[in-house]
């Protein structure tokens, strides 16, 4: 029988080895799973923050479209200039412009929220 005494510390080495690059996968997956759950806690707030903007911006455009039909109306009557007309107009079309900027932005929000939840 031939038993080692000392077989230089190479099996304990190898050992510990296993268990610091064990330790070290564990760690990777907890911090994979961290920021997988940060990720999706941002893109709901960006989802939920776009929808208010959407909200908002789809409101404004409401009321400029009311004003700009008054002040038409108050202006084929003659009860303001073509200034306060234009600028009626240039508010509404910019209150548009808003809305569907915001539009934009709720699809983009919404898309990655679904890639996150891995819906797509």
């Amino acid at each position: 029988m031939n038993i080692p005494i000392f077989s230089s510390g190479q099996r304990y080495s190898k050992v510990k080895q296993a268990q610091l690059q064990m330790k070290k996968a564990i760690n990777n997956r907890e911090l994979a799973k961290k920021n997988l759950k940060n990720g999706y806690i941002q893109a709901r707030n960006n989802y939920m923050n776009a929808y208010e903007t959407y909200i908002s911006d789809q409101k404004n455009k409401e009321l400029a479209k009311k004003v700009l039909d008054r002040t038409n109306k108050k202006y084929k009557e003659g009860m303001v200039t073509s200034m306060e007309l234009t600028q009626a107009n240039d508010k509404y079309l910019e209150t548009q412009s808003s809305y569907i900027n915001s539009l934009v932005q709720l699809l983009n929000a919404k898309v990655e929220l679904l890639k996150i939840l891995n819906a797509l």
